[in-house]
């Protein structure tokens, strides 16, 4: 089980107060059972050898799990909570990872900047591990849900998933998280590789595919219950790099009963076609 730590002492908003956050990733016993959870079986986060055979010293962390920590630490701040008591919503998130996490380790969230915009809160930060830049992001809150656009482009696939209360709970449990009434946000977007995997196996017969990001808006506040998740290509083209590595920019759209609960977009890698019409290979 992971651990959680953050500072509680009461700092103003101009002191860097993630530099005295942290939080450690869960031990590789749990990946199975998280992933499980997550629905993602992709052999990266659980062989060894394909891991290794990846360029991966092991098998890293789940994305989602990284995230969901990050989020777990940032949004407990005293800072965050205030602002939250004052019905305040998260409505934006953002990951970038630029090198992998592996289990055990210790992250430190740095504090990058943190602006106050009228209606609204934004921080942008980075994480560290074994002093390595290894991912950054940023948290917007704020007073109410931004509007829905509904997504374009040709749709691959269309997922289904039930999360339970107890399937919530386990989410958290698994982190080393403190519980929770409700549905982590991360949770719910982590149906989008779900979906992903899912249809590279069924276009390719693979679980093959990597993503370095995800950007977030959401639109109403998580809980328990059936989401279906829709996955539309954006755009994609074909490179020789020197292998043919197929980029896909998707968003993946998750409803609650018929309701738009949040929008992600990824750039995926993938060394297979997954659309339905030939794309060109571009050198």
């Amino acid at each position: 089980m992971a651990s959680l730590i953050a500072d509680e002492r009461d700092m103003p908003v101009e002191d860097s107060f993630l530099g005295f956050a942290s939080f450690q990733t869960p031990p590789l016993s749990d990946f199975p059972e998280f992933g499980d959870l997550i629905r993602d079986k992709n052999p990266l986060h659980r062989d060894q050898a394909y891991a290794q055979a990846q360029g991966c010293l092991a098998p890293p962390v789940f994305g989602v799990a990284l995230e969901a920590l990050a989020y777990e630490v940032i949004t407990k701040n005293k800072i965050f909570t205030d602002f939250q008591a004052q019905h305040y919503v998260p409505t934006h998130l953002s990951f970038k990872f630029s090198e992998p996490v592996y289990a055990g380790e210790r992250v430190i969230l740095a504090n990058g900047n943190l602006s106050l915009p009228e209606g609204s809160l934004t921080l942008k930060y980075c994480a560290l591990s074994n002093s390595k830049d290894v991912f950054n992001g940023s948290i917007k809150i704020g007073n109410e849900y931004p509007s829905f656009v509904p997504p374009e482009g040709e749709v691959l696939i269309d997922y289904q998933q039930e999360i339970t209360e107890d399937d919530a709970q386990r989410f958290y449990a698994l982190l080393g998280c403190k519980q929770s009434e409700s549905v982590s946000p991360l949770q719910v977007a982590a149906q989008i590789p779900a979906a992903l995997l899912q249809l590279s196996q069924e276009r390719s017969g693979t679980l093959q595919g990597k993503y370095a990001g995800m950007r977030l808006e959401l639109y109403a506040d998580p809980r328990p219950g059936r989401y279906h998740t829709t996955i539309s290509l954006r755009s994609a083209k074909a490179r020789q790099q020197p292998e043919k590595v197929y980029i896909y920019n998707i968003q993946g759209t998750c409803y609650q009963e018929e309701q738009p609960f949040l929008v992600g977009e990824m750039m995926v890698f993938h060394p297979c076609e997954l659309r339905n019409t030939p794309t060109e290979a571009k050198t």
